[in-house]
């Protein structure tokens, strides 16, 4: 097996602020809603476009999304507080425009947004503010925060539906700012 000898990019406190600070200021609740679901759960493009509501159990206090994953294994993911906001609020609006589609994201024609469609709204939104991104950086950016905040691999692996801990071990690489954080708390 080949080892991978990069972190995967991950956009930092302050880049993940500016692309949200942007996507709000665009204002559109779809893309907004979009942007938070896939850097807060970790979700691929090709899961977030596919999820129909009835993958949805959004409430006040609790939040939960059924994902289908790569080998069309199925998973469940929990929606942290800012992203259930998100969606309550894209799903307020999409009731409007969209009633007879039972997709999360839908398109026009009654089925869902693609992922190139999703790719290129989440790389516009990231020009816009000033970063390089793609979708995958997202979820990156959401392994790579719940390791920092101490989440267990393999509960960051169920997240993100890794069926090898190796693939999910490689966000536990620390980048030059925390190994030089490290090394100057522990310089006498």
């Amino acid at each position: 097996m080949r080892e991978q000898k990069t972190t995967p990019k991950a956009l930092d406190r302050l880049e993940q602020n500016r692309l949200l600070r942007e996507a709000e200021r665009r204002g559109k609740v779809r893309d907004i809603a979009l942007i938070r679901l896939m850097m807060s759960c970790g979700l691929r493009v090709s899961e977030v476009v596919a999820i129909r509501l009835t993958d949805l159990d959004i409430g006040e206090r609790h939040g939960m999304v059924a994902v289908r994953g790569k080998g069309n294994k199925y998973r469940e993911v929990p929606v942290p507080p800012e992203a259930r906001k998100a969606i309550k609020e894209w799903m307020t609006e999409r009731t409007k425009k969209y009633l007879a589609n039972d997709w999360l994201f839908p398109n026009k024609k009654g089925g869902h947004i693609t992922t190139r469609n999703a790719e290129k709204v989440i790389k516009n939104i990231g020009k816009f503010a000033g970063l390089n991104i793609h979708p995958h950086v997202l979820r990156h950016t959401a392994a790579t925060n719940m390791v920092r905040t101490g989440a267990d691999l393999v509960t960051v692996a169920q997240i993100l539906g890794h069926a090898d801990l190796n693939t999910t071990a490689i966000y536990t690489k620390p980048d030059r700012k925390t190994m030089t954080k490290a090394l100057e708390k522990g310089e006498i």
